[in-house]
């Protein structure tokens, strides 16, 4: 199976409320069933923009890799097509991957740039992830794994 963008289904609640998705200031996202993500399901992916501190700083995006969160600084840019839309450009700022999920750095990557790759709404028609960054390792993600 490949990567999605869809709406989060209502099954899925025991499956979010056990990644621990956290806000950018760092409280546990509640579920609604109507949050839209990036997933691949086969390989227990999922993708999720979580926040932003304010407008003129970057989107915060998580990817659950193996039950660890991988933050993710996330510019968005558009850049008109024609009358049918847009491409939209997911320019990654910076990727902070755990420790424990190092060795699968390059993996990650892919996986970054497979899922930014489905993007799609009534404007997009098109989508790719540009990484502007060396990955950083970190000690542990916001949930201490």
């Amino acid at each position: 199976m490949a990567f999605v963008y869809e709406q989060a289904r209502k099954e899925d609640a025991i499956l979010w409320h056990s990644i621990k998705f956290r806000q950018w200031g760092n409280q546990l996202l509640g579920f609604t069933g109507k949050e839209q993500w990036f997933c691949d399901r086969e390989r227990g992916i999922y993708v999720l923009q979580v926040g932003s501190f304010r407008g003129d700083t970057p989107y915060y995006i998580d990817m659950s890799y193996k039950n660890r969160i991988i933050r993710m600084d996330v510019e968005k840019r558009m850049n008109y097509i024609n009358e049918n839309g847009s491409h939209c450009i997911f320019e990654v700022q910076a990727i902070r991957i755990p420790k424990s999920v190092w060795n699968d750095k390059e993996d990650i990557i892919n996986a970054i740039k497979e899922a930014f790759s489905v993007y799609r709404n009534e404007w997009i028609i098109s989508s790719e992830a540009v990484i502007d960054c060396e990955a950083e390792c970190v000690e542990k993600d916001y949930n201490g794994k």
